[in-house]
């Protein structure tokens, strides 16, 4: 499956890459589009199967309707949409906009971003990335109603008995296991030293 990951937010971060290079040992083929008004901004050093495009001013976030219109043709120009099955939208506003058109034009699936995900109610900042990349790809392949019924109902259940979120984030409770695991060693080594 070609994915086309519309991600405003992918050079700032590592977050985004690591969650894409999971995808990729599934067998998922993605192409990232970063629309950005400056690529120096970059945290990270994009790969071949990244665009960075430098396709607005910082002003033109101001005005969302003109900055929509420049990205959405930009995309167009750099990227042969017709090829991708999916598009995926990171953030509603700016890549969900975009996905929305082009899944219109171009007949793509787009994947919505939500406010839950199959993620999200299975762990959530307890995870790791990898794992959360095979789930977010699991519901890629098993995208029906009935999985979206699961996602809203197990985001009321997670909502109630408040699970799932850590602070702290993403893979926290492996770096407190971690941290208390060491901490049960440096016991351990100075018991044994007395």
């Amino acid at each position: 499956m070609r994915i086309l990951h519309i991600n405003c937010n992918y050079i700032g971060t590592t977050l985004h890459q690591l969650m894409i290079e999971e995808l990729d040992k599934l067998g998922y083929n993605n192409q990232v589009y970063v629309p950005t008004y400056n690529k120096n901004l970059a945290v990270i050093v994009p790969n071949e199967n990244v665009i960075v495009s430098e396709c607005f001013k910082k002003w033109d976030r101001i005005l969302f309707d003109y900055k929509q219109r420049k990205i959405y043709k930009d995309i167009q120009s750099k990227c042969n949409i017709s090829k991708f099955d999916c598009i995926h939208a990171y953030t509603l506003f700016t890549d969900g906009n975009c996905a929305r058109k082009l899944s219109k034009k171009y007949g793509a699936n787009d994947i919505r971003p939500g406010l839950s995900g199959w993620a999200q109610i299975n762990g959530r900042d307890e995870l790791e990335i990898p794992i959360k990349a095979s789930l977010d790809g699991e519901y890629v392949e098993k995208m029906t109603f009935i999985m979206d019924i699961k996602c809203i109902w197990g985001t009321v259940v997670s909502v109630f008995k408040q699970e799932g979120v850590v602070e702290g984030g993403t893979g926290e409770m492996k770096k407190k296991e971690e941290a208390i695991k060491e901490t049960i060693k440096e016991t351990e080594t100075e018991v044994i030293t007395k």
